[in-house]
């Protein structure tokens, strides 16, 4: 390099050329992890539960510790109006449509075995919840 009274503008930009391959790699490596991500522990969350005017929510437990939910199934009674939260998700004022049933697919929301999952409603009747996804393996670093 000449030195050419430029040399602050030079390292400058050269740290901004390092920043800028640095988040490249970052991006890259990351997107290889999620490709390798070990998708064989399905989950596949199911609650059937009647709710009456007494119980208001349906409510049920992680099967593993870190999951990645990538599709939702509703059923319950057509045009009923009804909130859903997972995690630090909270979907209000759904409404059934008049099938009966509602798919959210193509979503990729990570669950910790600690978060909510719950569904309320008011109208009574039968109510499915069923979560799909997979186990979300977590590293340890030394």
């Amino acid at each position: 390099m000449v030195d050419d009274g430029n040399e602050t503008r030079n390292s400058q930009i050269s740290q901004q050329w390092l920043d800028a391959a640095l988040s490249n790699l970052l991006r890259a490596v990351n997107d290889i992890a999620y490709l390798i991500q070990n998708q064989t522990d399905g989950v596949d969350e199911y609650l059937p539960q009647q709710v009456t005017d007494a119980t208001k929510s349906v409510t049920w437990q992680a099967q593993y510790a870190h999951e990645l939910i990538t599709g939702i199934i509703i059923t319950g009674p057509a045009n009923a109006a009804f909130t859903l939260e997972l995690g630090d998700r909270y979907w209000s004022t759904l409404v059934m449509p008049s099938s009966g049933i509602m798919v959210i697919s193509r979503i990729r929301l990570a669950l910790k075995e600690s978060d909510t999952r719950s569904l309320t409603t008011v109208t009574a009747g039968n109510w499915t919840v069923e979560l799909t996804g997979h186990k979300i393996n977590t590293l340890r670093y030394r």
